[in-house]
């Protein structure tokens, strides 16, 4: 069976561009700083897929991220996927991070493993 792509949940009904922006910033740069982002989401096309452009500062920050989310990558961009989480506290307080293993899991950041 295939292994489903990570995605970021976010709050996609409340949060404006901006803010949306700032929550992605926010997860991504675990991994590294975050040089762009940009967010590709139409909210009167229900059936397009929400996503985010995100460049980072380093190619190391570029490849760890990519690793988390999929290896979707567009030049020096990684393409993380955005999924609506009606849940705002649990949007703001839970990261995609690297486990020991190097699979993906969800903690809360800060969090020591």
């Amino acid at each position: 069976m295939a292994r489903e792509a990570p995605v970021l949940h976010v709050n996609l009904a409340v949060l404006t561009e901006k803010q949306l922006e700032n929550v992605i910033t926010e997860h991504c740069s675990f991994f590294g700083a975050v040089k762009d982002v940009t967010i590709y989401w139409s909210p009167n096309c229900p059936l397009a897929r929400p996503f985010a452009m995100v460049s980072m500062e380093t190619r190391g920050g570029t490849e760890r991220l990519a690793a988390a989310f999929g290896e979707r990558r567009i030049g020096r961009s990684v393409i993380v996927l955005l999924q609506h989480a009606a849940d705002n506290w649990a949007q703001m307080n839970q990261q995609l991070l690297p486990a020991q293993d190097g699979s993906a899991a969800l903690d809360r950041p800060g969090s020591q493993r």
